[in-house]
């Protein structure tokens, strides 16, 4: 399997636990925390919505400014809206994948940590595998049944 492919079969399987999990949990507990100085539920769902969108737009040296009107571009609220966004976020990151050159071409984040193209691919499935299990934490913690897989 080449590298791309399987880079992205990962992020697929990330994806659709991630969308089964965000289903099994009813909208009304997406202003519940369970820790005060953490997200919401919903400001969690949120985040992870527009994580690969988000990441690509770091990785092409966007600026501080430019991702805070990335994100207020992206507020999503009800689970539908981040259902719909974690899907386009994850076809935008598909689709720039597939095509991407040159996979040790180093970019700078706005923060000022420096990678290859291949190394913040894998930095995005990271973040994405670290957000769902967060999620599943969540809940987990909110007493909600689930029975996602969240490996094959």
């Amino acid at each position: 399997m080449e590298w791309k492919t399987a880079v992205c079969h990962q992020a697929e399987i990330a994806i659709r636990s991630t969308k089964q999990l965000i289903e099994s949990v009813s909208e009304e507990l997406f202003s519940k925390k369970i820790h005060e100085n953490k997200r919401s539920l919903g400001e969690l769902i949120a985040h992870i919505a527009v994580i690969c969108e988000a990441d690509l737009h770091i990785m092409k040296e966007a600026t501080a400014e430019e991702m805070n009107v990335f994100y207020q571009r992206c507020n999503v609220a009800t689970k539908e809206e981040c259902l719909a966004a974690l899907e386009h976020s994850f076809r935008v990151f598909q689709k720039e994948l597939l095509q991407a050159e040159d996979m040790d071409h180093k970019t700078t984040s706005y923060w000022g940590v420096t990678y290859s193209r291949a190394e913040w691919y894998i930095e995005i499935i990271a973040h994405l595998y670290h957000h769902r299990g967060q999620l599943h934490t969540y809940v987990t913690v909110l007493k909600q049944e689930t029975d996602v897989t969240l490996f094959e």
